[in-house]
C-alpha cells in the first residue's frame, strides 16, 4: 500500500479564510455557490473570494476532517456538493472563536511597503509636484469609489438582515477608508499650496456607515 501523503498542510494552522469558510458552514450547511455569494456580498470590487482559493480552502477542511461533503444528485443539473461542519469542525471553530491569538492589530512601522502609492511617496521629491497632485487625485478617486463601494455593500447587508456584528466590520471598512480620503485631501491640498495652484473645497467628512 503507498505510504500516506504527508504534504505538510495539516501542520499548518488555518488562515482566515479557511475560519471564515469554516464558520459559515457551522452556522448551518452550505453548498460552494452560497458560500462564495456570501463572501462576494453586494459584488463590490474588493471583495469576494475566487474559485481558486475557495474550493481548495474547502478540500482542506475536508481533508483535516473538518468538514464532509454530501452529494446531492440532480436530473436536470450537475450535482450539488453541501459541506457540513463535523463535531471536530464545530470544536476546533470555537476553540478559534474564544481565544486571543490572531486578534492582534496588523498594523507594523513598515505599514507603507504593504501600500505601493506610499512606496512612491518615499521618493516623490524626486518628481514635479504636479506629477505627484495628479497622482494623489487619482488615490481620492479611489478611495472615494471605494467608500461608496462599502456602503452600497453595508446597505445591501442592513436590508437583508445581516448580523450585527457584519455590520460593524463594513462601518470599519468604510471608516478606514474615510479615514485615507481625509489624509489624501490634506495632502493634496498641501502640494497645492507648495506650487501655488488653489484647492477644490474639501467635502465635509461623513459618518461611518451613512448611507448614499
Amino acid at each position: 500500500m503507498a505510504p500516506a501523503r504527508n504534504d505538510g498542510l495539516a501542520a499548518r494552522p488555518l488562515g482566515p479564510i479557511h475560519q471564515t469558510i469554516l464558520g459559515l458552514i457551522v452556522e448551518t450547511p452550505r453548498h460552494g455557490y452560497l458560500i462564495k455569494k456570501l463572501l462576494c456580498e453586494g459584488n463590490g470590487r474588493d471583495f469576494g473570494i475566487n474559485d481558486g482559493l475557495l474550493y481548495p480552502a474547502l478540500a482542506r477542511l475536508e481533508r483535516e476532517g473538518l468538514i464532509r461533503k454530501e452529494v446531492v444528485h440532480q436530473e436536470k443539473s450537475p450535482s450539488k456538493h453541501t459541506y457540513h461542519a463535523t463535531g471536530k469542525g464545530e470544536e476546533a471553530f470555537f476553540r478559534w472563536l474564544m481565544e486571543s491569538a490572531g486578534e492582534e492589530d496588523p498594523f507594523r512601522y513598515d505599514f507603507y511597503l504593504r501600500f505601493g502609492f506610499l512606496v512612491k511617496a518615499t521618493f516623490f521629491k524626486h518628481l514635479d509636484p504636479r506629477a505627484v497632485r495628479e497622482k494623489v487625485e487619482r488615490q481620492i478617486a479611489d478611495a472615494r469609489e471605494k467608500i461608496r463601494d462599502f456602503r452600497r455593500v453595508r446597505e445591501k447587508m442592513a436590508g437583508s438582515e445581516a448580523d450585527w456584528y457584519r455590520l460593524k466590520i463594513m462601518d470599519f471598512g468604510v471608516g478606514y477608508q474615510a479615514l485615507k480620503l481625509e489624509w489624501l485631501e490634506q495632502f493634496a491640498h498641501e502640494i497645492d499650496e507648495r506650487i501655488g495652484m488653489p484647492s477644490a473645497p474639501r467635502p465635509r467628512a461623513r459618518k461611518a456607515g451613512a448611507g448614499g
